[in-house]
């Protein structure tokens, strides 16, 4: 039965019909959200990926200004960081003379590292209801499942630059 009638002799959906319409309402919101919204402008994206400079696939951007000192330009030090003479922000790991190239595309390793996150979210979710159970074989394998997904979300979070 998809209605029920509810105590206060209103109708009330059920659960399927209940989750997925939320779901629907939730998608179809900030759907109509963004396509009404105004993009961010480019400008302000490219000083972001110039400050920032992201993994993944930023394809469109490339990092501009901040190169390497010649000459006799001037930098002054702010609280921000570092200005050229053009007032341009030097990223944080500017070193001078030294040419600062964007970072390669990690896409794999950052999909690993979400799966490998995913994994061990749940099995430590899962393992913790096996313990309580005392169901020992399963909590065993899950014990497994979640180091192994741990070990996996450090060896690929340590070929990216999250935390760099």
């Amino acid at each position: 039965m998809i209605l029920k009638l509810n105590q206060g002799d209103a109708y009330a959906l059920d659960f399927p019909t209940e989750f997925i319409s939320t779901v629907a309402f939730t998608t179809l919101v900030w759907l109509v959200v963004t396509f009404i919204t105004p993009p961010t402008n480019r400008n302000t994206l490219q000083a972001f990926y110039n400050k920032v400079r992201p993994d993944g696939l930023w394809t469109g951007f490339s990092f501009t200004g901040h190169h390497s000192l010649t000459g006799n330009q001037e930098i002054s030090l702010t609280d921000d960081g570092l200005l050229d003479e053009m007032g341009q922000e030097k990223p944080a790991n500017y070193v001078e003379g030294e040419t600062t190239e964007a970072p390669p595309n990690n896409l794999l390793f950052l999909f690993l590292c979400w799966i490998s996150a995913i994994v061990m979210t749940y099995g430590i979710l899962f393992l913790i209801g096996k313990i309580i159970l005392g169901e020992w074989t399963t909590s065993a394998i899950l014990s497994g499942i979640v180091l192994a997904s741990f070990f996996s979300l450090r060896y690929c979070i340590g070929k990216t630059r999250v935390f760099a």
